[in-house]
């Protein structure tokens, strides 16, 4: 099965800035300046299907192991307030 080019799909939609991440340490210490930019931003967040064990972190539990502690609407409001702070 061939790959989306998303990076490309995102150029031709008219996306000023484009980024992609392939590694969880890269991405991580980039959200930050991402959440500040001034949209419309495109990031393509790549992921293998390769199986590995997550790292557990302090949040990790036997049932959630290594699982982001952050619910979704935490990740937006954390955006808006990045913005009014601009």
């Amino acid at each position: 099965m061939g790959q989306v080019n998303f990076k490309g799909l995102a150029r031709e939609a008219g996306y000023p800035r484009i980024y992609e991440f392939s590694d969880l340490t890269s991405w991580d210490l980039a959200l930050n300046h991402l959440l500040k930019e001034e949209g419309p931003i495109f990031v393509d967040l790549r992921s293998s299907q390769e199986r590995t064990t997550p790292k557990t972190s302090a949040a990790s539990t036997a049932s959630n192991p290594g699982m982001p502690s952050v619910a979704p609407y935490k990740i937006r409001e954390r955006r808006v307030a990045a913005r009014e702070r601009r």
